[in-house]
């Protein structure tokens, strides 16, 4: 027997609807990383998250979802890879996939930015994995701030590091 369901999101009031996504999350994050010079990896020190998700109605939780989904991001930006061949993976098991773990979790600040009005029509908000969003983007920022190299590759290659590094240090 089949179903059907019908919704609508909510859009910003405005003249000429729809104006734009009501329920918007937003963030931005900044990292502070230690380049090693000699091996290129990148151990990032510190996360600090600056949110606007509507209310939060329970702080843990809250943090909870911004610190762990940051973590996917520092995987997703330094180590994790599964490279392919023509559509096929190259290793036949996950044995070289590498993802954080706590002792690679950086310490991590989150400032909640909350002007929701009191009557607002949809106060809380999913936060979901918001704070796997910027996370790529700050630690690659932070990369090039620390050594003047900008990553354009992901996850940041330590060899490849190190190639721009020495370009950047005896241009050719």
């Amino acid at each position: 027997m089949p179903a059907e369901h019908r919704g609508d999101f909510p859009v910003a009031p405005g003249p000429t609807p729809p104006v734009g996504r009501f329920l918007q999350l937003l963030i931005a994050t900044v990292a502070r990383v230690a380049v090693d010079r000699l091996s290129g990896r990148v151990r990032v020190q510190a996360l600090h998250h600056i949110t606007a998700a509507g209310r939060v109605i329970h702080p843990p939780g809250y943090l909870g979802q911004i610190e762990g989904a940051a973590v996917m991001g520092l995987g997703m930006t330094l180590t994790e890879d599964m490279p392919t061949d023509d559509g096929r993976y190259r290793f036949d098991n996950l044995d070289q996939y590498l993802i954080p773990t706590l002792q690679d979790a950086p310490e991590q600040r989150v400032d909640v930015l909350d002007d929701t009005p009191a009557d607002a029509d949809y106060p809380v908000r999913g936060v979901g994995e918001l704070g796997i969003e910027a996370v790529a983007p700050a630690i690659v920022a932070a990369i090039e701030a620390a050594c003047g190299v900008r990553v354009r590759h992901l996850p940041v290659d330590p060899d490849r590091l190190l190639a721009a590094l020495r370009d950047t240090e005896h241009p050719v």
